[in-house]
């Protein structure tokens, strides 16, 4: 840059930021191609559906600092991870190094993303706040892209299935049970099932339903799980 005119380097200085945002929107458009998985995946998502579940991760008033990664950016993080299957290091090095999967979570060029335990943290508030609201929104958007999909009947040999899902825990087979009973009581007679809720106490009903703000099941100690 030296070796430039006075008046060069001077006009460069006084653009850098927009040189940078230019730069980045270049290498993108000539790196990234159209037929890359996350590229079709950001494509189809209806994203405003989707980030209006996590807008309350950050505060919007008050004083403080703006937030280093947005909610829409994190959102998209944890998207990513899902469907690369990785681990929360292995989104930040990606984020970090891969041009495709950076892109696809909204950071530019040069833009560091988020760390590891950025990410974690955020994972577990949308854990404890929007537990199945991710999940099912993105399959009401695959049932209303694929509306006769669902309709076929799905065979499969189950013997040799293997799933990385998680297996339920006893309190949430059991919080689900409840769920699920009282349901059925209701479709079968409603004042039963206002009858039994009413004699429920607070701490059966905290233990059958959760209370507000109610810790993550992996921190409760054996006598809060029991």
């Amino acid at each position: 840059m030296h070796i430039l005119p006075i008046s060069v380097r001077l006009a460069i200085l006084s653009h850098f930021t927009e040189l940078l945002l230019w730069l980045s929107d270049l290498v993108y458009s000539q790196v990234l191609r159209e037929d890359e998985f996350l590229l079709k995946v950001e494509g189809v998502l209806d994203w405003k559906a989707l980030e209006t579940v996590v807008a309350g991760y950050h505060h919007h008033s008050g004083p403080g600092a703006h937030p280093t990664h947005s909610s829409a950016q994190l959102l998209r993080a944890l998207i990513a991870k899902y469907l690369l299957d990785l681990s929360l290091r292995q989104v930040e090095h990606e984020i970090r190094y891969n041009l495709v999967v950076k892109h696809f979570c909204g950071y530019r060029l040069f833009d560091l993303g988020p760390d590891h335990s950025t990410l974690e943290r955020f994972e577990q508030w949308v854990e404890l706040h929007h537990h199945r609201d991710l999940f099912d929104d993105v399959l009401r958007q695959i049932d209303l892209a694929f509306p006769d999909d669902r309709q076929q009947a799905q065979i499969a040999d189950t013997f040799a299935l293997r799933t990385n899902a998680a297996p339920q825990s006893v309190i949430a087979l059991l919080r689900q049970c409840a769920h699920y009973l009282l349901r059925t009581l209701a479709a079968i007679d409603l004042p039963a099932q206002a009858e039994l809720l009413r004699q429920l106490d607070p701490d059966q009903h905290d233990a059958l339903f959760g209370r507000q703000n109610e810790l993550p099941e992996h921190r409760l100690d054996p006598e809060q799980r029991r």
